[in-house]
Formats: structure tokens, sequence, C-alpha cells
């Protein structure tokens, strides 16, 4: 499945995007699928309209008015979102089954477990299948270290799929090209991306979960957000947004009894690691700080079973909020197994890390008040 899009305000030759799976055929309509994921891009790059030659879902265009709102209302910088033309289709698929964006990391596999624990089989509601998408080679890796970053975490996906009795969908696709930025694409787009790509695969599921980064105390604009995946629906997808009623640590004790989820889990983003945990970086320190308290760090083949030092806390920072609940969540139950040397780490850090925040705020809104040179 692909299509040529251009835009009129980049001085850039059209891209060819496209996506492709070598286990299933993609049948879903080309016209929902391309625009769902041009649509924030095309409204970042300023256009003032989207021609699509394919028909389109009125339902989609529907949504899509109302995701614009709601981003307006987060940033009133925006602008006037691009108007939609295209012819309107009236076909849709009736498919039933029910899908998952899989990636290896706790939230997704969270949420394939607590699906298929909470309905039976043949329960219109249990994961049919799951989906592991490739974007083929971004943030200037090399293609050598993508493919294998890809090859690694797809045989992490077959085995969890494997496990849980459900299908894998893998899927490749250069649709970040349309934007490559980092930001834009964790704060705005990615939820409308992973969307479109539901909506590709609709041939074979009719529902699509996503799973939440953020709980509902922590929320705060973002690209998946409870607010905005429900509108990336049409007739033939409904797309909802997953256990964003669940903690981290709720997440973590879904698992504990799953060995695969133990020993496969892959929560690293670090570009040193290789594609595997690197066990020192923040989003790998949480995760093993929050196994210890639920008891099963030491049986976590991902992590080979490690202890945590408190020393580890003394050079790392937690970014946002949501990675300091993580943290301040594990506190009591550590507390109850004795660990107070590290609940006294965990509670220094916290400390360390409000305070960099505070400031970094600080400077981001000096920032935006110095006039544009």
């Amino acid at each position: 499945m692909s299509a040529l899009i251009s835009f009129e305000k980049r001085k850039q030759p059209p891209l060819d995007v496209w996506l492709s799976s070598d286990t299933h055929d993609l049948g879903g309509a080309p016209g929902d699928v391309f625009l769902m994921a041009a649509y924030l891009a095309a409204w970042r790059a300023g256009e003032r309209s989207i021609d699509i030659d394919y028909p389109v879902d009125p339902l989609v265009v529907a949504n899509l008015s109302v995701v614009a709102r709601i981003i307006g209302l987060w940033d009133r910088r925006s602008g006037p979102p691009p108007a939609i033309n295209a012819a309107t289709s009236a076909t849709f698929s009736t498919n039933r089954g029910v899908g998952l964006f899989l990636s290896g990391g706790v939230d997704s596999v969270a949420s394939l477990s607590t699906l298929t624990k909470s309905y039976p089989p043949e329960h219109p509601r249990r994961p049919t299948h799951s989906i592991l998408i490739d974007y083929q080679a971004i943030n200037r890796m090399s293609e050598q270290e993508a493919e294998a970053r890809y090859s690694g975490r797809r045989r992490i996906c077959e085995t969890l799929s494997g496990s849980a009795g459900v299908d894998l969908i893998a899927l490749r696709t250069n649709l970040r090209l349309l934007d490559d930025s980092g930001k834009f694409w964790a704060e705005r787009w990615h939820g409308a991306v992973l969307a479109s790509v539901a909506h590709a695969v609709s041939n074979h599921i009719g529902t699509v979960n996503i799973g939440s980064t953020k709980t509902w105390d922590t929320l705060e604009p973002w690209g998946s957000h409870p607010a905005l995946d429900p509108l990336y629906s049409g007739r033939s997808v409904q797309t909802q947004h997953h256990g964003f009623e669940m903690s981290r640590m709720d997440k973590i004790r879904s698992i504990v009894d799953w060995q695969d989820a133990l020993d496969l889990i892959n929560v690293c983003t670090s570009r040193e690691s290789g594609g595997t945990n690197c066990g020192s970086c923040e989003k790998c320190l949480r995760t093993r700080v929050q196994l210890l308290a639920c008891g099963a760090l030491a049986n976590a083949g991902a992590f080979a079973g490690s202890e945590v030092d408190p020393s580890e806390l003394r050079n790392t920072i937690a970014p946002n909020r949501y990675s300091l609940q993580c943290f301040t969540d594990a506190l009591e139950p550590l507390r109850q197994m004795g660990r107070h040397d590290l609940v006294d780490a965990i509670e220094h850090f916290v400390d360390r890390s409000e305070r960099d925040n505070a400031f970094k705020r600080l400077l981001r809104k000096i920032s935006k008040r110095l006039p544009v040179r």
C-alpha cells in the first residue's frame, strides 16, 4: 500500500510513503490510512488544505475535525487546521477481529496480558491479533542497526504473541518521513500514525487497542491520549486507548506471573544498548525498581536477575511527573521488604528530580517570553 504525498509549504520532492507486511495482506482503505497519517503533519507544515485522490470515510473526516479542536486547545499557536478535500467512501469492513499494538515494552505487554486474562476465548473483546510496526531507519540510525533492532524486537513479539494465543501482524512503513521531529512525534502525532496502521489492516481487525503511557492522574497533552485515540476511529476500525487507569506498578504486577514477559520485556531506548536493555538508563532503572518492589526482579531474565544498588540513582534524573510517580509507587512495597537503603535513595532522587524539572520549566517559560531574532 503506497501513496505519493506532496507538501506545498515545503521545498522538497514528493514523498513516496508506503506500508507493507510479510505476514498479512493489507486490505484497508488507502484514503483513510494516508489521511490519518498525514493530517497532523500537514497541519504542522502549515498546509491550508489536503487534497486526496482516494475516497475517504466521512466519519474519519468528522473525527479529525474534533481532533483538531482538542489540539488547538492544547496549543493556541497551532493556526487553522487544513481543510480536507476528498470524495466520500461508502464501503467499510465488518471484520470483528481485535488488535493491539505490541512493542515489547511494559505498556503494550501489560495490555496484552490484562486483555487476554480478562476475556475468555471467543469473547468479542479478547485480542485476536497483535501489531508490531517497524518505522524503518529513524533518528539517523543506520539501516544495519535499524534492521538488527527490528529483528530482535520481532522475535520478542512473536514469542509473546504465541504465548498469549494471538496472531502477530508484522508491518513495516516509512510514514515517519512525513515529519522527522521526535518532539512532534511524541507529543502530538504517534497515536494518529498507530491508528492509520490499524486502518491499513481493517480487513483483519475491527477494533484496536493502543496501550496507554500516562495514567489518569498524570495526563497531559500527548500524542496518544484517551481524548484523542477514540477519535481516530472510522466505520471500519474502532480505536481504543487502553490501560490509563493502571499505574505502571499495576502494569508490572499484571505480568509478574508471565515468565515469557519477565524474560522478554524490552524497555530501553538507549542508542548504545543495541536494542537490548542496557539496565542503567532511567527507563531501565525504573523498571528494575518496580520489578524488585513486586518481588519479580530475581526472576526477570530481561534484566538477568540483577539487583538494584542505591548508588545507581545518584546520576539519574526522572524527566517528568509520570516517571516520578513510577518511583514513588515503589516506596511502600520496598519499605515493607526492609529495603530502607533503597527507599532513602529514591526519596533523595525524587527530591533532586523535582528541583531539576522545576528549573527546566522556568527556563522554558523564560525562553517563550524572549523575542525571536
